[in-house]
């Protein structure tokens, strides 16, 4: 187990850069695995949290947002669900390190069609790991799961 980060931070420009920690690597050896139900989440928390965040700064809703969403420290990781779903039938392997998805958007986009922005931002990151596919159901399904017991923990 290693110590986790949560480092977020917006420059006078409205330029915002997170960095986190592997959520897998609190529970599991570190660096071995990547849990799809939770990058699903966390992605679509990222999204739905800058939405927000930029909209409350003034930011038109279609006004245009560059987007780059890198994860590193891939290979030898194993894709895998959280609470050890049998989900996947057999090991998924990557041995590539990085994968970076980049694409413009909007705060309008980012909350009202993050699902589908969720898919696209991870199903390149998934097919590193033997050509893994998660359904478009699926995708909304494990994002609207996380996002409900996120919610339900911040009320708490």
């Amino acid at each position: 187990m290693h110590d986790s980060y949560d480092y977020w931070t917006l420059r006078t420009n409205g330029d915002f850069y997170g960095a986190l920690s592997y959520f897998e690597d609190e529970r599991t050896t570190e660096g071995t695995a990547l849990w799809a139900d939770i990058r699903i989440g966390r992605i679509a928390e990222a999204f739905l949290f800058l939405a927000g965040m930029y909209q409350r700064l003034g930011v038109g809703p279609t006004e245009q947002l560059r987007l780059m969403i890198t994860h590193s420290g891939l290979s030898g990781r194993i894709l895998s669900y959280s609470g050890g779903s049998s989900l996947l039938l057999q090991q998924k392997k990557t041995r590539e390190e990085s994968h970076t998805w980049r694409r413009v958007s909007s705060t309008e986009e980012m909350a009202n069609h993050t699902a589908a922005l969720v898919e696209e931002a991870l199903s390149g990151l998934f097919v590193l790991f033997d050509y893994y596919e998660i359904s478009a159901s699926r995708y909304a399904q494990f994002a609207k799961d996380y996002l409900e017991e996120f919610e339900q923990q911040r009320n708490r």
